[in-house]
């Protein structure tokens, strides 16, 4: 049967509180008894999140050796229910501070999801600096494949063996952790996946700075932990973060982790905080698809599509168009567009970030945005001689590019004016793609002429090379980098009526949905 959200799915709140019923409105979730005060969010007599068993509610009281440590843990003694909320309420006896910390989770059923606010407040006679504060809700099952967004993707198993130390890795081994500022995910959920059972479950954050962090712009954090090998654990903290078995290192450098401060918080006497999210849980159709819906999910609560207060699109193409020419550099043997601006080191990079390939045919679908920008008749005959002229020549040189059985350069140095080395995959299929593109545009007729024939010649023989490498008997791709040869392949098919590039590129593409639809091995991740 497939679920929607929450909905279908038994909230058991296992308290030693007399049963009494939490919601109502065409479900079935109710209160029950017991003694360890945990609670459950069931479907049947399957449990699909649960409370830590140690406590509701945890807090570290200090920090040592780049983690939060000495934790405290509470299970709730009160309980209430005021309309459609559910109340639970516990406290921990601070003796070193002569104080209380108490806790408060409010929860409600909201559009098949259970949303919480969690309060602390803090009562005591002195400032405890050394705090960490914590939301933790766990999910039983064997071999559970994460999703983070935007970060780790059933485990990145294609970048633990091409890149594993640049990217975050997950392989489930007991005492794994993934934490990551929650602002800085781009949709603010975590997700594990059981495969096995076929279902998924969900914690969404609202995103939030921490209230006296001892770090400069200190966030909450959103992630995941391995707790047993038959058990995950969804986890915000109140600023610590980690990944790949190492604790106070961000995600914010190319080539390895960066190391992160003591992400602690300070509690004066008289602090109220409150952290809100929202527990999920739900079916799922096949492996590899549970990500679906928190995404969906995702949009629906924060409805990122406000723009009234950006730039629209003239203006947006205005500002590109007008910074076009900043970057075109020209000289003995070379013309074309500078990866960056002029300052940097001149060189001229096809695909990649240095697309200095797309310009060959997105100037001319924008040509008349671009000749709009003329303030007279004369400057705008002028910008199009100069429009016409840099794509030509552009295209020209770039298809100068020398071709070998390995593929072709990508990178052109002005100063040793030499073409250097052979390009990756991904900037030879993203360099492939616009000249396809730029050949296409201008057989158009629609947007002017141009001289196409060098420009077919180059990308007859790297089609050649690529196509006739991709059908191989033996070859096998080592990522999913090679997947970018397949859109200029069916397009170079389609221009040249070439049935031996057309082939390759359905073999490819059916050899990375075998490989990738699964999840198994996420695309590019």
């Amino acid at each position: 049967m497939k679920m929607s959200g929450i909905f279908g799915i038994l909230l058991v709140v296992s308290i030693v509180f007399i049963p009494g019923k939490i919601w109502s409105a065409g479900t079935d979730f109710h209160f029950l008894p017991a003694e360890n005060g945990q609670i459950f969010l069931k479907q049947g007599n399957e449990i699909l999140l649960k409370s830590p068993e140690e406590g509701l509610w945890s807090v570290a009281l200090d920090w040592k050796d780049a983690q939060p440590v000495n934790w405290r843990h509470v299970r709730p003694s009160h309980c209430e229910h005021v309309h459609d909320w559910t109340i639970l309420s516990g406290v921990l006896q601070l003796p070193s501070a002569e104080g209380t910390l108490s806790f408060r989770d409010t929860y409600r059923l909201e559009q098949g999801r259970v949303r919480c606010t969690r309060r602390f407040e803090y009562e005591g006679k002195r400032s405890l600096e050394q705090v960490t504060l914590s939301v933790r809700w766990q999910m039983p099952g064997k071999d559970l494949a994460p999703f983070l967004p935007g970060i780790l993707y059933y485990g990145n198993p294609s970048g633990a063996v091409n890149t594993p130390q640049s990217v975050p890795v997950w392989t489930g081994k007991k005492g794994e952790f993934a934490l990551f500022e929650d602002h800085r995910y781009p949709m603010p959920f975590a997700c594990f996946e059981d495969g096995r059972k076929l279902r998924a479950a969900a914690i969404y954050t609202m995103p939030s700075p921490v209230v006296r962090g001892n770090v400069p712009d200190q966030w909450w954090s959103c992630g995941i932990r391995q707790i047993e090998s038959d058990c995950g654990e969804f986890d915000l903290y109140s600023g610590f973060i980690g990944y790949n078995g190492k604790p106070s290192v961000a995600k914010a450098l190319q080539s390895k982790p960066m190391d992160y401060p003591p992400t602690t918080m300070t509690l004066v006497p008289g602090t109220v905080i409150e952290k809100v999210f929202y527990l999920d849980a739900w079916s799922i159709q096949a492996p590899g698809t549970g990500f679906q819906h928190p995404v969906r999910a995702s949009l629906e609560m924060n409805a990122p599509f406000y723009a009234d207060d950006l730039p629209d699109r003239s203006e947006i193409v205005r500002q590109k168009l007008a910074f076009v020419p900043s970057r075109w550099i020209q000289g003995d043997g070379y013309a074309g567009f500078h990866i960056a601006p002029k300052e940097r080191p001149p060189q001229i990079v096809m695909g990649w970030c240095g697309q200095a390939d797309a310009p060959g045919f997105v100037l001319p679908v924008l040509m008349d945005d671009f000749l709009s920008l003329a303030k007279s008749d004369q400057e705008k005959e002028t910008q199009k001689v100069w429009l016409r002229d840099v794509v030509q020549r552009s295209l020209d040189f770039l298809t100068t590019s020398p071709v070998t059985e390995e593929g072709f350069s990508v990178r052109y140095d002005v100063t040793k004016r030499q073409w250097l080395g052979r390009g990756d995959h991904v900037s030879m299929g993203q360099g492939m793609y616009d000249v396809a593109m730029a050949i296409k545009v201008a057989r158009s007729g629609k947007h002017g002429k141009w001289k196409t024939d060098r420009w077919e010649k180059f990308l007859k023989s790297v089609c050649d090379v690529h196509a006739r490498r991709i059908l191989r008997d033996d070859w096998r791709s080592r990522s999913s980098a090679e997947a970018f040869y397949i859109a200029p392949l069916i397009l170079a098919s389609s221009l040249f009526s070439c049935d031996e590039y057309s082939r390759a590129a359905v073999k490819a593409s059916d050899y990375f949905a075998s490989r990738h639809l699964s999840m198994k091995e996420p695309y590019w991740a």
